[in-house]
C-alpha cells in the first residue's frame, strides 16, 4: 500500500498516507480482481481514498481535475446558472458528505474503470433528478416516447398517446433495476457503451448484450400491454408497434 500511495503522490504530492487511508485502500484493492488492477485506476483509487478521509489537498485535487468536467457533461440538459450551481453544490454534498443516512459516495469507487467514467454517471444521474423535480414543480406533460414526425407517426401519436405511454411505463416497470439503469442512462444521459464499461466494471459487449435484451424485453413487454388494449384499433395495431421499434426513445422518469 505504501508504493501505491508513494506512485500517486507523483500525481498528487500532498496526499498523506494517514494509516486510515492505507487501511481502506488495501480493502480496496483485496476486492479487485488482479486483470482490472489497471495502474492508472489504482492512482485514482488511492485519491478516491483520500477524498473518503476529507483530506484537503485530496478535494482540492479532485475538483480541479474531475468536478471541473462536469458542467461540459451536462451541457444537454441546459440546467441553467442557477440550477447547474445546485447541482454542482448537491453533487459535492453527495460525493464528500453523504445524505439520507448513506455514505460518502466517493467511498464507493472501486477502481473498476475510469474515475471520470464514474463521476459522470453519478452526476448525469443526478442532473435526471433535479430535470424530474423542476419537472413535477411545474406540472408538465408527461415524458413519452419521441417519434419521427412523419404523417403515420403523428396519427399514432395523437390517436393512441395514452395507450402507448401506459404500456412503455408498464413495460419499464417489468425491468430490473439494472436494466432500468442501463436503459436511462444510455438513452436518456447519452453514455457511451465504453462509458457505460467502465463505470460498471463490464466489458463494452457486455453492455451493448445487456441494453439490447433490455430493450426487446421492453418493445415485447409493450407488443403484449398494445394487444391487450381496449383502445387500440387492431387495423392500427401493426402502424404502433412499427412506430415503437422504430423512434423508441426511452425515458423511465416516472417508473424508474
Amino acid at each position: 500500500m505504501e508504493d501505491l500511495v508513494e506512485r500517486a503522490r507523483v500525481r498528487w504530492p500532498a496526499l498523506r498516507a494517514s494509516a486510515t487511508l492505507r487501511a481502506r485502500l488495501s480493502e480496496k484493492v483485496l476486492a479487485l480482481p488482479p486483470g482490472v488492477r489497471d495502474p492508472a485506476r489504482l492512482d485514482e483509487l488511492v485519491l478516491a481514498c483520500a477524498c473518503a478521509e476529507q483530506q484537503e489537498a485530496a478535494l482540492l485535487a479532485f475538483e480541479r481535475e474531475y468536478l471541473r468536467q462536469v458542467p461540459r457533461w451536462l451541457g444537454r440538459f441546459r440546467l441553467g446558472a442557477a440550477l447547474l450551481d445546485e447541482h454542482l453544490q448537491s453533487l459535492r454534498e453527495r460525493l464528500f458528505v453523504g445524505d439520507g443516512g448513506r455514505a460518502p459516495r466517493v467511498a464507493e469507487y472501486a477502481g473498476k474503470g475510469p474515475l471520470g467514467a464514474w463521476l459522470r454517471v453519478l452526476a448525469v444521474r443526478l442532473a435526471i433528478d433535479l430535470r424530474r423535480r423542476e419537472a413535477a414543480v411545474a406540472t408538465v406533460e408527461p415524458t413519452e416516447i419521441a417519434v419521427a414526425p412523419s404523417s403515420e407517426s403523428s396519427y399514432v401519436k395523437s390517436r393512441y398517446r395514452v395507450a402507448l405511454q401506459a404500456a412503455i411505463d408498464g413495460a419499464a416497470r417489468s425491468l430490473t433495476p439494472e436494466q432500468r439503469t442501463l436503459l436511462r442512462d444510455h438513452f436518456v444521459e447519452g453514455a457511451t457503451f465504453d462509458e457505460l464499461a467502465a463505470a460498471h466494471g463490464i466489458n463494452r459487449v457486455t453492455v451493448w448484450r445487456r441494453i439490447a435484451a433490455a430493450r426487446d424485453t421492453v418493445i415485447e413487454a409493450t407488443r403484449r400491454a398494445l394487444k391487450e388494449s381496449t383502445q387500440v384499433e387492431p387495423a392500427d395495431f401493426d402502424s404502433i408497434l412499427r412506430t415503437v421499434h422504430s423512434q423508441l426513445d426511452l425515458s423511465f422518469s416516472r417508473s424508474a
